[in-house]
This record gives structure tokens, C-alpha cells and sequence, in this order.
């Protein structure tokens, strides 16, 4: 907590409303994670966790390297002293439904996950993975069409128990 020169003098409460999380980022989906190559243009990969640095050197990856092998190899790396975990997602598409995913192994801002060099075909730069909603406080709303479709612009899955509620199709 700073203050500036100009804040009243005299003990004062902060209230901490969220605890830092770890960052988390997401490369786009593929259709499977053991024989698509995710690609090599050349070069090492170089992933930064705050100021450490994560070098998965060129000569250990090519084109034919997928997602379950780089996952293994930024896992096993001796660069990675405990900085992430790499690991794939299934999010459930019907397409491109397996994503790799690294994520810091310590929360807060000095361990945000970015690239000082990407050589791979892997875009980790609009693919954020959002918290899940939990927890009984949680409440909301969903309107589904007869038929089951989604038309909104956000890609997400959300399993639910309704609790209470009325009938399908009338309420």
C-alpha cells in the first residue's frame, strides 16, 4: 500500500478484497495434442515468468513436436525451477478442443507468464483462460433455445445444478 504526500496522517484499515492468483495463459485449440506438430520457425523458445527465464532451446523441438511433447518438455526443462506448469486442456469443442496452458506457479504480478521469443505456431495472445465461477453464493440466470445453441461471442462452458426452478420451456 503507498500513499501520497498528501494522505491524512493516523493509523488506517485496508480491507484485501481477492488474494493474488497466478497468472495463466492459453494458446489457441488444436484438434488433437499427439500428432499435430505445432510448429518451428526457427530459434529457441524463451518464456519469461517475471524475470526468469524459461529456454526450451531449438535443437530440442521441431514442426513434428506436439503439444503433449512441448508440454513435456517446458515441464522437464532445467530452466524451470518450479516457474510453471504446462498442461493441456480439453475444453470440450468440437474443434480444436485441446489447448496448452501455462500456468505460474506463484501468484501476483512478478511472476506474469510472457515471450521473449514464440518460434511455434502457438498464439498465446487472445486465448486467456477465466477463473470459474464457484462457491454457493454464486447465482444467475440461462436462457437456452429449444435447440441447445449458444449466440453470444464469449467461448465458454458452464455446467450447472439447477436447485430450484420451474418447467423447461415455460419459465
Amino acid at each position: 500500500v503507498q500513499a501520497s504526500s498528501s494522505a491524512a496522517r493516523g493509523s488506517h484499515s485496508v480491507e484485501v478484497l481477492a488474494l493474488a492468483k497466478a497468472h495463466s495463459i492459453a494458446a489457441q485449440g488444436f484438434d488433437d495434442k499427439n500428432s499435430t506438430g505445432v510448429g518451428d520457425s526457427g530459434g529457441d523458445l524463451i518464456i519469461q515468468v517475471g524475470d526468469e527465464t524459461i529456454t526450451i532451446a531449438d535443437a530440442d523441438f521441431s514442426s513434428a513436436t506436439t503439444l503433449d511433447q512441448l508440454r513435456n518438455l517446458i515441464n522437464n526443462s532445467s530452466d524451470n525451477e518450479d516457474l510453471v506448469t504446462a498442461s493441456i486442456l480439453d475444453d470440450g469443442s468440437e474443434t480444436g478442443r485441446f489447448r496448452l496452458v501455462l500456468t505460474a506457479n506463484n501468484p501476483g504480478l512478478d511472476h506474469r507468464i510472457s515471450f521473449a521469443s514464440n518460434p511455434t505456431t502457438l498464439n498465446f495472445a487472445t486465448s486467456a483462460v477465466d477463473a470459474a465461477e464457484t462457491g454457493a453464493g454464486w447465482g444467475g440466470t440461462s436462457t437456452i433455445t429449444s435447440g441447445g445453441t449458444y449466440s453470444g461471442n464469449v467461448n465458454k462452458s458452464f455446467i450447472f445444478t439447477v436447485a430450484t426452478g420451474g418447467t423447461v420451456g415455460t419459465d
